[in-house]
């Protein structure tokens, strides 16, 4: 896992962890002294010995699964999808947080509803479209463990798609010949303005509210702010 591999931070109950998180950084931001007893964190007596500039703080859970998607519904005040979020995993994800949010008493329209999507705008559009592959490939290469999450499934892949990609990497070989047109519909808005225009309106259209553009790496940030102020902001806002 990512998480113990790389951070090297033990993965027990982490829907546990994250719960207690917010619980905690809530109250400390209330002010005074804080002792919690839960089933992952324990602490006493913790002040932050300064005056916050906000008594609340927003909380947007990066969740990905059913269980913390109906979580983030239930408690935080957004949910941040995936890079990997296409129109259909959309539609499920969004389900599932409006199903906590009403077991909750809330409404869905309190919450903010983002994704981190990988953006490439450009009149080349092959140009565009090639420039996310090898992002594509790497982020597949790293996800392939997870090759039966609705991530894929709802996108319409199959696990063993998926897991080509893992199993390409680990063979020491690049994955990027994997990534056909299909996963750069499903994974990226790339393309030409208008092919662009039509992807991110689908995908407001299937309810995320707050679309985040990630540049693509060996494209600069500057020219992809530029893109999308200039071809997609206008369509939107």
């Amino acid at each position: 896992m990512w998480i113990e591999g790389q951070l090297g931070i033990a993965y027990a109950k982490p829907a546990r962890a994250m719960r207690e998180t917010i619980e905690i950084v809530r109250a400390l931001f209330k002010g005074g002294d804080v002792t919690y007893r839960g089933g992952v964190f324990k602490i006493s007596n913790l002040n932050l010995h300064f005056r916050p500039p906000r008594v609340t703080v927003p909380v947007y859970m990066g969740v990905l699964g059913p269980r913390n998607l109906e979580m983030a519904g239930r408690i935080a005040d957004g949910v941040i999808l995936s890079i990997m979020t296409s129109v259909s995993y959309a539609r499920f994800a969004i389900e599932r947080v409006r199903a906590g949010a009403a077991a909750a008493g809330r409404s869905i329209d309190d919450i903010a509803i983002c994704a981190n999507l990988i953006v490439a705008v450009s009149d080349d559009e092959r140009r565009a479209r090639d420039s996310v592959r090898p992002y594509i490939a790497m982020l597949l290469s790293f996800m392939a463990d997870q090759a039966d999450h609705p991530m894929f499934s709802r996108a319409g892949f199959d696990p063993e798609e998926i897991r080509r990609f893992g199993m390409a990497a680990a063979r020491g070989e690049s994955p990027l010949g994997l990534v056909t047109d299909r996963f750069v519909d499903a994974f990226a808005i790339a393309g030409s303005p208008e092919r662009c225009r039509d992807a991110l309106g689908e995908l407001i259209d299937a309810g995320v509210t707050c679309p985040i553009a990630f540049e693509v790496p060996g494209t600069s940030p500057d020219t992809t702010i530029r893109a999308v102020a200039r071809h997609l902001m206008p369509h939107f806002l």
